[in-house]
């Protein structure tokens, strides 16, 4: 019996990874990368590209400024609620870092399982904005990027707060732990 599918769902099972039958207004893919205080997308950027003609079509190279902007000078960059981003200029960005070997590749990212491991650049050629599109199986409208500067965190020493926050708590649940264990064995 062949079963009809879509994307990684099957259609004729209502049970088949039915967390997938949803449809996704806002996607959200979270990229972590590290973007020196320095960084400038100019210098990355082919003559063609900083007269504003890309491989693909519906980047902004105005917005792609300021995507880096917003990425060099704040631990946490966000597309989320903002209709003036489209997710081509940052897609584009993220195509750039990937090239320079600045996205760091510690977790899986959906949007590169759909284009088969391959660039943001099969992103920005492929999407579209304007219809549902399959991300893994799901329908999804709009996509929304979150991207995490590790070199801004470490500036700004929030590392540090979050380990020694972290040692407070290891310390308190050991301390818990220890007292438990004498309450037991009493």
């Amino acid at each position: 019996m062949h079963k009809e599918k879509r994307g990684n769902m099957n259609l004729d099972d209502p049970v088949d990874h039915r967390q997938l039958n949803i449809t996704v207004e806002n996607y959200l893919v979270t990229e972590v990368v590290a973007v020196p205080l320095d960084f400038d997308i100019k210098n990355y950027l082919s003559m063609r590209e900083q007269m504003g003609m890309f491989q693909a079509d519906k980047v902004d190279s105005k917005q792609l400024e300021i995507i880096s902007m917003g990425v060099t000078f704040s631990p946490i960059f966000s597309s989320m609620n903002n209709p003036v981003i489209n997710p081509y200029s940052i897609g584009y960005f993220l195509h750039v870092l990937d090239d320079i070997g600045l996205i760091i590749k510690s977790h899986h990212n959906s949007i590169r399982k759909v284009y088969s491991g391959k660039s943001y650049l099969e992103f920005c050629k492929h999407w579209n904005n304007e219809q549902y599109q399959f991300v893994r199986g799901q329908e999804v409208k709009r996509i929304s990027f979150v991207i995490i500067n590790l070199v801004q965190l470490l500036q700004k020493d929030v590392i540090k707060e979050a380990r020694k926050a972290l040692e407070e708590v290891v310390k308190y649940q050991n301390e818990s732990r220890e007292k438990m264990e004498e309450l037991i064995h009493e």
